[in-house]
């Protein structure tokens, strides 16, 4: 199909939903779950958008595929549902990503398990928050995730949607596990023990400013700044001195 046939099947989609909906308008009716069956009867091609949730649309062609079995607890067979985090879109009438779509003032869920088909819905299931962390009222950037807070499992929040989970990787510098905070993946002596109970990094609340040792390692040591504990790794070749608070070479450790 060229693209000029494909423009013109579009437009002529569009125009049968306007005509939907102006008819529909005249005569005090409204489209929602109830009213779409009679409607496809009359036009099996129609594709038109859910007046409510921006994530969802009608499509007279036949039920999802992706709801066979389900439909015991969804409204209408014609009813279809976008995959996260895609949107419905009235220009293309397709699914289009949420950056490329005018929701208006029609619902637009941002968490996975705000999408009905990753929904727990029978007694014996993985909990949905489980498998998809919530970024909502979160700022952009990488976060812990919130039912694994203290497991090295992050996620990275844009417009407060989940757009990428993972394990942080294994902290090569510091040959340590590495956990998420402060926006990015960092060792485990970096992560305040206060923060995390899997932390190592010590408190310096109550400690003078200066270098001091940690207990677990020679190669590395922290520093209080006011109160405020930093991770720092000696070079290679040189060991934390106990009586120089310094990384040297042939530093002599005392634990």
């Amino acid at each position: 199909m060229s693209k000029m046939q494909r423009c013109v099947d579009l437009n002529e989609q569009r125009a049968v939903a306007y005509e939907v909906l102006l008819k529909m308008c005249n005569t005090g009716q409204f489209l929602n779950d109830r009213t779409i069956d009679e409607i496809c009867t009359r036009y099996p091609d129609l594709i038109i958008r859910s007046p409510e949730d921006c994530h969802r649309y009608y499509n007279c062609s036949g039920e999802d595929p992706a709801f066979n079995g389900m439909y015991s607890h969804w409204p209408s067979q014609y009813k279809y549902e976008c995959h996260y985090p895609l949107m419905f879109s009235d220009e293309t009438l397709h699914c289009e990503h949420y950056t490329k779509t005018n929701c208006g003032t029609r619902y637009s869920p941002t968490w996975e398990c705000r999408y009905y088909r990753l929904q727990c819905r029978i007694s014996r299931c993985y909990p949905c928050e489980l498998q998809y962390p919530k970024c909502e009222d979160k700022e952009d950037g990488l976060w812990p995730q919130p039912e694994k807070r203290f497991f090295p499992y992050y996620m990275i929040c844009k417009d407060n949607r989940t757009i990428e989970t993972g394990r942080c990787p294994a902290d090569k510098v510091w040959g340590s596990i590495a956990f998420p905070y402060k926006g990015q993946c960092v060792s485990s002596f970096a992560v305040p023990k206060e923060y995390n109970p899997y932390g190592l990094l010590p408190s310096c609340n109550g400690e003078t400013n200066g270098n001091y040792q940690y207990k677990e390692r020679c190669d590395a040591y922290y520093k209080c700044d006011n109160g405020i504990a930093f991770a720092v790794k000696c070079p290679n070749g040189t060991l934390f001195d106990s009586a120089n608070k310094t990384c040297a070479v042939g530093g002599v450790c005392i634990n």
